[in-house]
């Protein structure tokens, strides 16, 4: 795949995808997003590919919309960028497969919510995150109030985006925001090590574990033990059901195929 605004490489099921315009400490323009969808698509049609990490070039992971877009934009052209950042939230949910957030610097505004919506994050020590819409006259958009509630709580989330918060790594680990720390330079190693633990696992009942726990907040505990029971009979049906029973029996690792 040939992109102009992204980098993707695909090694061992593991599909990295690095925002790479760090002149403008990568902000989303409206051809990154179009790229970023194009490539997560590519990603969650894969057979190949079982775990998705997301990086951004340069000193900052993404710090959010891009203000010439936003300067340039009226009403209806500004809500459709938004919705599009929007879309690729929506897509990163749904996919039925991993996504690890690996962020190296800053993070704000949409750009932290794009980290966010991550499966999971791990931050070098030097990152840092914020909303910072309030000091541009703007509302949360890319999901962070919906997002930042559900991860650290409502009085939480009220007060880092009410007063624009900006938060270090230990931070944002300590709240729950993030996933953990390490490191900067053993950032790409620790995502690389999640990353193969996450790919040796059975794909299929990955993929459900994460749209189960996806859906936990919006239904109640009736549906959610309907819901696990179905899709667990769904599971025993597979090859890879068989192959953990057999590699737990005879005491090895499991090789699962995915189907």
């Amino acid at each position: 795949m040939d992109y102009k605004d992204i980098l993707c490489t695909e090694k061992e099921g593991i599909f990295r995808i690095v925002l790479n315009r760090p002149e403008s400490l990568n902000s989303l323009v409206i051809s990154m997003i179009d790229e970023l969808i194009n490539a997560l698509d590519y990603a969650a049609e894969s057979k190949d590919i079982r775990v998705i990490v997301l990086a951004g070039a340069g000193k900052a992971f993404s710090a959010g919309g891009d203000l010439e877009t936003i300067k340039s934009s009226n009403a209806l052209s500004l809500r459709d960028y938004v919705e599009k950042i929007g879309g690729i939230i929506k897509l990163m949910a749904a996919i039925e497969k991993p996504i690890i957030a690996e962020v190296s610097g800053v993070a704000v505004g949409s750009g932290c919510n794009l980290a966010i919506a991550a499966d999971i994050v791990i931050a070098g020590e030097k990152a840092r995150f914020g909303q910072g819409f309030l000091p541009l006259g703007f509302v949360n958009d890319g999901g962070g109030t919906y997002l930042m509630p559900r991860l650290i709580g409502l009085r939480k989330a009220k007060e880092i985006i009410l007063t624009g918060k900006m938060l270090n790594a230990e931070e944002a680990e300590k709240i729950g925001l993030i996933t953990k720390v390490v490191k900067v330079e053993e950032l790409e190693s620790a995502v690389m090590e999640m990353a193969q633990q996450l790919a040796a696992s059975a794909p299929r009942a990955l993929g459900f574990s994460k749209l189960l726990l996806n859906r936990s907040s919006a239904i109640d505990l009736n549906e959610a033990l309907a819901f696990e029971a179905y899709i667990q009979g769904i599971c025993a049906q597979t090859n890879d059901h068989k192959e953990g029973l057999d590699a737990f029996a005879n005491k090895r690792s499991p090789k699962f195929s995915g189907n």
